[in-house]
């Protein structure tokens, strides 16, 4: 299942949060896979610390989730599960029961594979109807010394930042892509594909698959 975490490094309650992601990708949660994608906001940076990893896109993601859970304004840190569940992001008990809800739930399978000098996705032949794609590519934030705003003075890493998000539009059955990896990933780095198939909307995230790549 997908946990995204909403955070940034110029928000005090973030670190934590982050301390969260980071054990459930090291440490793993039994009995679930654990897909992670942390995505920094932007709007902390008016404060005085911007974000290396932060984006606009990043941002309305959010944005879209609390129109679509009913949050009556966005916040950090914010973890959400498959689509389908909000929580503060510090809240580890809360987010290791909603990863265990949404292991038991059935998931469509998608095909993620490296064939040669290309990252490959492929949708199954039978599709739930008004299903989105997106592809994401994350890797660790090496640790940095943050010198202004609320976190000034500290040391912060990261698990799984994204560093792209790509809409790839409508589901639809049998669907291919293909991309040159050398295109999507910096020469000498690895990083984490991570396919999502997401009920239009930003609904529940219906399957998800992940690979890391190098360059």
């Amino acid at each position: 299942m997908v946990v995204e975490l909403f955070t940034s490094e110029g928000c005090s309650s973030c670190p934590p949060a982050d301390g969260v992601l980071s054990r459930m990708v090291d440490k793993g949660v039994p009995g679930a896979r654990v897909l992670a994608l942390g995505f920094h906001v932007d709007y902390w940076d008016h404060i005085g610390w911007n974000d290396p990893y932060g984006a606009r896109a990043h941002s309305d993601r959010q944005r879209g989730y609390a129109d679509r859970l009913h949050v009556r304004s966005i916040y950090t840190p914010q973890m959400v599960v498959d689509g389908a569940v909000e929580f503060v992001g510090s809240r580890e008990d809360q987010a290791l029961a909603a990863v265990r809800a949404a292991a038991g739930q059935a998931k469509v399978p998608l095909s993620l594979t490296r064939d040669g000098a290309y990252l490959v996705l492929v949708l199954p032949a039978n599709l739930p109807l008004d299903a989105e794609v997106f592809l994401a590519l994350t890797e660790p934030g090496p640790a940095q010394r943050v010198s202004r705003g609320e976190n000034a003075g500290r040391t912060l890493a990261h698990a799984a930042v994204v560093r792209q998000w790509i809409a790839l539009g409508p589901a639809s059955a049998g669907r291919r892509w293909a991309w040159p990896v050398d295109q999507l990933v910096p020469k000498g780095r690895s990083q984490q594909a991570v396919a999502l198939l997401q009920i239009k909307g930003q609904g529940r995230i219906l399957g998800a698959e992940s690979l890391a790549i190098q360059s």
